[in-house]
This record gives structure tokens, sequence and C-alpha cells, in this order.
């Protein structure tokens, strides 16, 4: 497997910082009203989602897939599944249209979906809960990790991608990259036979985030990168950096934005599904289909 290559920063990219007084902190929705209300506005609690994207029409959800061990038959469709947050559910809580799903589409691959809103790394996890809302969030809360066993036992992969942290920023560098760390570990412990995927923090208007440090402004990204490669089992581990990669730097992204101003609407959904399936593609994961 081909390790993810180091980008430096695209030519006209600002990176944003994150710090305790930023505004930004009450939008990333991690804790308290905040947390509820992105959770109320989807109107979901937990989405795990089994669709055969390569064989059917990606507008109809079906049933969760039954576990099964890794596709043997590489001639086969590939089986991918996405950990994430509300990112990834898709828009109006729909995967099929969410940039996971059409992305794996793109690479003719199955889509499986494990995302839970308002969580991360930490967020939703021990000590981070997030509170239970009758007709939301109906069930506990659980951190990226603390759903692998689960979604293992209802999800076959070939591919894991981890799209998180967007939720844990405000718990700083070290904290954060501990928990992706182990997260990271889990994952290839629990699909031993499949590529992973790590997706640094981003926001469609801000794919270069930063956040205040003792030691002064972390670029997230290249920050737990750094951290990934510091272990050797993490060698065959993909890492994009949406910030690096310069994904929307320069563009007006207004037009991409639900109502809420922070996560795609559906022609977001569609455009990030570009960039990443052409992420996927320079590292090896196939062509397009």
């Amino acid at each position: 497997m081909s390790e993810q290559s180091r980008h430096s920063v695209a030519p006209g990219a600002k990176p944003r910082r994150i710090s305790p007084t930023n505004a930004r902190r009450g939008r990333i929705l991690t804790g308290g009203v905040a947390a509820l209300a992105m959770v109320v506005v989807l109107g979901v609690a937990a989405v795990m989602f089994g669709h055969d994207t390569a064989a059917s029409d990606p507008g109809t959800a079906s049933a969760a897939s039954t576990a099964t061990e890794p596709t043997a038959d590489r001639a086969a469709p590939r089986s991918a599944l996405f950990v994430g947050d509300s990112y990834t559910v898709g828009p109006s809580s729909v995967p099929d249209f969410g940039y996971p799903c059409l992305t794996a589409t793109n690479l003719g691959w199955n889509c499986n979906l494990g995302s839970q809103p308002g969580t991360g790394y930490i967020s939703g996890g021990p000590d981070h809960r997030l509170p239970r809302v009758l007709g939301a969030l109906e069930v506990a809360s659980l951190s990226a990790s603390e759903r692998l066993p689960r979604l293992r036992e209802n999800f076959d992969a070939d591919v894991v991608v981890l799209d998180a942290g967007r939720n844990d920023l405000q718990f700083g560098p070290i904290y954060l990259s501990n928990m992706f760390l182990y997260t990271v570990e889990r994952a290839r412990e629990t699909w031993p036979n499949a590529r992973i995927v790590a997706i640094a923090p981003w926001f469609i208007d801000d794919p270069d985030v930063q956040f205040d440090s003792d030691q002064g402004p972390v670029r997230v990204g290249p920050y737990l990168e750094g951290k990934l490669r510091e272990v050797p089992e993490n060698a065959a581990v993909t890492f994009i950096d949406p910030g690096s990669l310069g994904w929307f730097v320069g563009e007006d992204v207004s037009g991409l934005l639900a109502d809420d101003g922070i996560h795609p609407n559906p022609e977001g959904h569609k455009r990030i599904a570009e960039k990443l399936t052409a992420a996927m593609i320079a590292d090896g994961f196939g062509q397009l289909q």
C-alpha cells in the first residue's frame, strides 16, 4: 500500500486559528446546546448504513449488510466504510447523497457508513457523552473508536475511512492526537486486511484549521500526520489533508453550504466527493468508474 505523500500548503491558503475565544468554537458543535442543536436539526441519533453503490441506483438505500470477511476477490467491488460525524451523514440525513457514498460510487465501491452527529475521536465518548434528546439523540453517544466493534459486526470493509475530529478541536493538540492515534490503531486491529484512510479535521469553508497551543498556533492536519508517522505500524495508513491539498482555496463556497452555514448542502457534497475521489485515486485507490 502506498503511503500518502506529504503536501505543502496550497498557494493562497490561509489557515484559520481555533482559539478558546474564536466564534468558530461555537460552530463546531461539540458541547452543550450547540451539540444538541446539530443533532436536532439533523433529526438522527446515529447512522449505520450499508449500500451496494457499485451495483444499484445511489438514490435507493438498502438495509445494513451482513458482516463478512473483507473482499477476497479483488476483481469484485470493494467495500468501503466511512466513520465520522454529521458531515459524513449526507444532506438531510440521506447517506446516498453524501460525499462518502458519492465517492464510493465514483470508485465503484460498495458504501457503508457508521456516523453519529456531534461526535469525534473524543466528543461523544467517556466523560464527553452528549445529552439524550427525545426524538433526536435517543441512544448513548459513542466516540469513533467505541463504534468500531459494532461496525465490524455489521459491515465488511476493504477500505476504512476515518473522517472525524471536527468536534474535538477545543481539546487541544495533545489530547486530540492521542485519541486520533488510538482510533487509527483500533481500526487497524479491527480490519487487519483493510486499507486505512484518515482525513484531517476540516470544514468546507475552512479546510486548513488551526488551534492554539502553549507553543502557539498549530495546523491540525500536518500536526496529526506528523504524529501518525511517528508510529511505524501506521506507515501504510493513508492521510488526506484537505487544507494542504488546497480544497476550496480561493472559492466562494457560500453556495455549497446548508442553511446552518456549517454543513455542506447537496451541491457541496458533490464537490467534496469530486475532490475526495481525486485524492483517493492519487493515493492508489483505483480509478474513476
